[in-house]
């Protein structure tokens, strides 16, 4: 029976959620009169959601205290609810945000159904994010296992480098340094401990001294810059300038030297013209082909009659037709002036025998015996030429030039000589296959100032570099002529330290070099001349140091 009334109590309460709550005090007031009718009878019977229970008395004000408790809480209800509809009325939706605009908040877009894996962008739409893949780069140094990267061994030993505290090394004591080993990455390949020795002694006194025209003057331990000849003072104008018409306003005139000292300075004068007219007036050349109308030139008929030329269509013509090509006149200004149209005609058959005379510098025709015997000079193929016995000797005048796209090469059974006047050069190899001595009254090299630019002296950081050669006695293979007892030096020892006076030919692959070949291949070479700048001021260096120490032992004698 309890069951029962708990079941109407909860039919009670439903209907109070769909009714005002007026009608809630009318349901709550019939209880009550249940309540006061039940002394009358031994039961009541009372019929709720189609259904008829029993209520007794015992059982009643049970009834009565929950339909109040119903009551109560119908109405909180009902507060809350007008509460929440009255936000809702004020909110709006959201407003995504765009690349220019900041979004609003509010209200969030419903999701559409399928967009349950989706998350909110802050444009207000549902999307589902992209997925991305990750991969290690080959030969990054990066190793991908599963969904986690790591770094491959570099194949530096592991450990700890250099002092393992700090250091204070006394003269003549040794510490510790590291010497690693980086690939591109950044990565330490390989790394190693290194010594460093303090000198014995701190005996590190160096003498310096002022060069003679350079400007600077040494006083006791001081150096100081030599005054440049200038007068000091300020030059041009001595604040901003707008001139106008017909003023003057200042400049500065300047000289420097080689130094970039300025050595002398003056204020010139620059005058505006008196006037603003800078109207010009154009024309039309007489006899140019253009004319003047107001503001605009146009271009004259040259006198040729507007038309096509020519044959109209592709011409495949055959024996004893004709057909038409244009005929053009153009003046100096590459104008056509006049054109017409000619016919050429093909022969009435193939028969084209023809009678031709000797060849001449000016007219085709046949070859003569000398000339094919000078042609006979010409190997197969044109890459070689070779003097005829016979011939004698061949002049050309003008300036003739022998040139090849790679190494030119002049070989002679019994030298090669090159003459001017009284003077030769006379290279000679009897094999005529291997390098040999050039001899000459003087060889030069284009040295005047008009053909040189960005001039600088040579440092003696530059010149000491000569001191980092290495000078060997060797001998030639026999492919290379086989000289013996030779003196100089290695062209890849000189590349690492003066890498301009060394010759590298185009074309040059040392893993591709065959001995066999000879000197029929790209070989590294060497100019010496270009080492003689170095030379002399290395000497200029020491002829100081010797001048110094001639001044040294003076004061001491």
């Amino acid at each position: 029976m309890k069951n029962e009334h708990i079941k109407m109590i909860e039919y009670i309460k439903n209907e109070m959620k769909h009714l005002p709550f007026v009608l809630a005090l009318l349901v709550l007031f019939c209880g009550i009169a249940v309540y006061a009718l039940t002394p009358l009878f031994n039961s009541s019977e009372v019929k709720y959601n189609n259904k008829t229970s029993i209520i007794k008395q015992d059982n009643v004000q049970g009834a009565i205290d929950e339909l109040y408790a119903c009551a109560s809480d119908y109405a909180a209800y009902n507060t809350r609810l007008s509460a929440v509809e009255t936000n809702k009325a004020d909110k709006t939706s959201m407003t995504g945000a765009t690349a220019d605009t900041a979004g609003t908040s509010g209200l969030v877009p419903a999701p559409a159904a399928g967009k349950q894996s989706s998350f909110l962008r802050g444009d207000g739409s549902w999307v589902v994010p992209t997925d991305t893949t990750y991969s290690a780069a080959s030969g990054g140094g990066l190793s991908l296992s599963s969904n986690a990267f790591s770094i491959a061994d570099s194949g530096a030993t592991a450990g700890s480098y250099g002092n393992s505290s700090n250091q204070t090394p006394a003269y003549g004591a040794t510490f510790n340094v590291p010497y690693i080993t980086v690939n591109a990455k950044g990565q330490v390949t390989a790394i190693s401990n290194k010594t460093v020795k303090i000198p014995a002694s701190d005996n590190t006194n160096t003498t310096y001294s002022a060069a003679s025209g350079g400007g600077l003057s040494l006083s006791s331990n001081a150096f100081s810059i030599a005054n440049s000849g200038v007068t000091a003072g300020s030059y041009g104008p001595s604040a901003n300038a707008t001139p106008g018409y017909g003023s003057t306003f200042n400049v500065p005139y300047i000289t420097v030297d080689a130094k970039g000292r300025i050595t002398a300075a003056s204020t010139k004068t620059v005058k505006i013209p008196a006037s603003d007219n800078t109207n010009t007036t154009y024309s039309a050349a007489s006899g140019g082909g253009l004319s003047l109308s107001s503001n605009a030139f146009s271009i004259a008929n040259s006198g040729v009659t507007a038309g096509s030329y020519g044959p109209s269509a592709n011409a495949t013509p055959g024996y004893g037709s004709t057909f038409n090509v244009p005929y053009i006149t153009v003046d100096a200004k590459g104008r056509i002036t006049a054109a017409s149209t000619k016919t050429v005609k093909i022969p009435a058959s193939d028969n084209t025998n023809t009678t031709y005379s000797a060849a001449t510098q000016s007219a085709a025709g046949l070859m003569s015996a000398a000339d094919k015997k000078k042609l006979d000079g010409v190997a197969t193929g044109a890459t070689k030429f070779a003097f005829v016995s016979g011939l004698g000797q061949q002049t050309v005048s003008g300036n003739p030039e022998l040139y090849s796209t790679s190494a030119l090469r002049l070989k002679g059974a019994s030298g090669v000589h090159f003459l001017s006047g009284n003077s030769y050069v006379d290279g000679y190899n009897s094999a005529g296959n291997a390098w040999s001595t050039f001899r000459g009254a003087a060889f030069t090299v284009q040295s005047s100032k008009l053909v040189k630019e960005n001039i600088h002296p040579i440092t003696e950081k530059e010149a000491e570099k000569v001191l980092e050669l290495n000078p060997v006695s060797f001998d030639y293979k026999e492919k290379f002529g086989g000289q013996k007892d030779q003196y100089g030096l290695i062209a890849e020892e000189v590349e690492k330290i003066i890498p301009s006076a060394v010759d590298i030919p185009d074309g040059y692959d040392e893993s591709k070099f065959d001995e066999s070949k000879g000197l029929d291949q790209p070989i590294k070479s060497i100019d010496y001349s270009k080492l003689v700048p170095y030379l002399i001021k290395m000497v200029q260096l020491q002829q100081e140091e010797i001048n110094e120490l001639k001044e040294i032992i003076a004061k001491n004698n």
